[in-house]
């Protein structure tokens, strides 16, 4: 029957019983098959997972359930016995030929994204799966439809914020890139500005200060006592600014990081008696008594000896200014083994500090005392010199002061101490000055030839007169061309080269004074450029040596003794030249 099972009459006396058997059996099988089947329509009718089947040789639907029925909009009946297609249920056509081209060649549909056209016209995006099975006796597909409407419309809205964001870290990124400019642009403009106003500030300073330095020397005649106080005052007020310039731009250094120390083993005595030294004048005018104390065991540290003693110096003349006459300022050192450090502390019996104005004290160009009518003059670029100058040390620095009681100031450096089996390399000592009067070299048959190139009248005039003072011959040219064309037909013996000049800079003069054969005449760059790097920069162009403005007539004169000194013993004569051709300084110029 239509074979189902094979009916055959046997002879047998058992035949009986053996087709009662295959009937039984037959029974059971079709009874579980009705079983399975009606497990199966109530599994697929109540599916929350929309699901049909369609005839795989016409592709009719067959079967709905109800979720595929709420999912499309259309009643059962207007969907069994009509295609997808007939319905109107692919909203692209493209969607049907690529499940036609998976189901070939797979027999069956692996996750199809697709578009679905419901019956209220909208569309709904899905997940199409489908496995070829028998039903009703002949060959369907299977599907089960995921709806990702939502899914899909979170994923355009999550690509939408991703393209926003995106756009807004471009653009934020461009402002930052902007921005960045900006500062580097303001820090540029800056360095710029503070290296104009160093060279503006330096220029006439330079010549007052050698004005006065020629006066005290006497080089024009004696003075009266009236006359020399008040070229001493005049001196100590041009030093006192050239402080402040300096102040100002170790500080913007400090802050735009191109300052860097050169440590060495410091003696802490000698440091001391110095950074004493330095304030002991203005201590005696107004009746203060200066003290220093020592810790036996803190003999040295590793530190920049220059930087140290501007501190202690910072300090001590901060504290020597805000004590009335008649008190009393100390410097304390005390070393601590256990914790690896050595304390300065300067301490006083002035005014003192108020609690409230003690957090202020190291912010630069702030002054506690800032009215019109304030008794104490200063920038406020002290303590904060301090403060940045310690914390280039790894140190800090402790304040106690109340009013009325006097100042504490604690700087704690990292003791550091030197290697004890290399050479000492201590703060220098101070220098005992030459005397003017063997720097001269009044009476030689033939003076020496300077030539001078410098653009500001008052410095040119003062340095021509002092330089013939002294006993050179001196030809002045007021730009670096003019300086070229006069060394070549001069030949000097000797040439002090500004750098800031009209048609030609003294950096471009020097390289072709160099490249011309003058490979041999001492050049000193004498220069009101003083900001980090100005130094290197005359150096490598050609110049022998450098000198920033304002300078001491003394220094220059010893300076130019030594240069031509070195030329007369052949020194300058053997400088090599580098591969490239370009000018290299000795070494015993640097």
């Amino acid at each position: 029957m239509d074979g189902w099972f094979d009916l055959s009459i046997q002879p047998s006396p058992e035949g009986a019983f053996i087709l009662s058997v295959e009937i039984t059996e037959r029974k059971r099988a079709e009874t579980q098959l009705r079983q399975s089947e009606a497990r199966f329509a109530t599994i697929f009718a109540h599916s929350p997972t929309p699901m049909g089947a369609t005839r795989l040789s016409d592709g009719t639907i067959t079967e709905v359930n109800t979720a595929l029925v709420a999912l499309c909009g259309y009643t059962r009946e207007e969907l069994i016995g009509r295609t997808p297609q007939a319905v109107g249920l692919w909203a692209r056509a493209e969607d049907r030929a690529r499940m036609l081209e998976q189901l070939q060649a797979l027999q069956r549909v692996a996750g199809l994204e697709t578009v679905l056209r419901i019956a209220s016209g909208k569309e709904r995006q899905v997940l199409l799966s489908g496995e070829v099975v028998q039903l009703f006796d002949e060959p369907h597909l299977l599907i089960q439809l995921i709806d990702i409407t939502v899914l899909k419309m979170a994923q355009q809205e999550l690509l939408g914020l991703n393209r926003t964001l995106a756009e807004r870290v471009e653009q934020r990124t461009a402002d930052l890139c902007v921005a960045n400019a900006e500062l580097a642009r303001a820090a540029r403009l800056k360095d710029e500005f503070l290296a104009n106003m160093s060279h503006e500030l330096r220029t006439p300073l330079n010549a007052i200060l050698l004005r006065t330095e020629v006066l005290t020397e006497q080089l024009y005649g004696p003075l009266t006592e009236k006359q020399a106080r008040a070229i001493t005052s005049i001196a100590e007020s041009g030093q006192h600014l050239l402080t402040l310039i300096n102040d100002i731009l170790d500080l913007s250094k400090i802050e735009a990081g191109k300052i860097e120390l050169e440590r060495t083993a410091v003696d802490l005595d000698l440091v001391c008696q110095q950074s004493r030294q330095l304030v002991a004048e203005r201590a005696t005018r107004k009746g203060i008594g200066l003290t220093t104390t020592l810790d036996a065991q803190a003999t040295s540290i590793q530190a920049d000896a220059l930087r140290l003693k501007q501190i202690l110096v910072n300090l001590l003349t901060n504290a020597v200014k805000f004590t009335p006459e008649g008190g009393q300022v100390g410097l304390e050192v005390q070393g601590s083994p256990e914790q690896h450090a050595v304390t300065f502390t300067v301490w006083d019996t002035g005014i003192g500090i108020a609690p409230e104005d003690q957090g202020r004290l190291f912010q630069p160009f702030v002054q506690l005392d800032s009215a019109l009518n304030r008794e104490r003059t200063g920038t406020g670029l002290g303590l904060a010199l301090v403060l940045r100058l310690t914390e280039l040390h790894g140190g800090s620095v402790a304040l106690e002061s109340s009013p009325g009681a006097g100042s504490r100031f604690s700087v704690t450096l990292p003791w550091d101490r030197p290697d004890a089996a290399g050479p000492p390399s201590l703060t220098p000592p101070p220098e005992v000055p030459t005397p003017l009067a063997s720097l001269m070299v009044r009476g030689q048959p033939a003076p020496p030839l300077i030539l001078l190139a410098e653009d500001h009248e008052e410095n040119c005039q003062l340095l021509s007169d002092a330089l013939t003072t002294a006993g050179y011959a001196v030809v002045v040219a007021r730009n670096g061309a003019e300086a070229v064309a006069l060394a070549e037909d001069h030949h000097p013996a000797l040439i002090l080269m500004d750098i800031q000049m009209p048609v030609l800079d003294g950096l471009e003069a020097t390289r072709r004074l160099r490249a011309s054969g003058m490979r041999t005449t001492p050049i000193i760059a004498l220069t009101a450029l003083a900001m980090r790097g100005d130094r290197e920069r005359c150096l490598e162009a050609g110049a022998d040596e450098y000198l920033a403005k304002p300078v001491s007539l003394r220094t220059l004169l010893s300076l130019i003794t030594i240069q031509l000194q070195r030329t007369v013993s052949g020194e300058s004569a053997e400088t090599p030249a580098s591969e490239d051709g370009s000018y290299q300084p000795s070494s015993t110029c640097l």
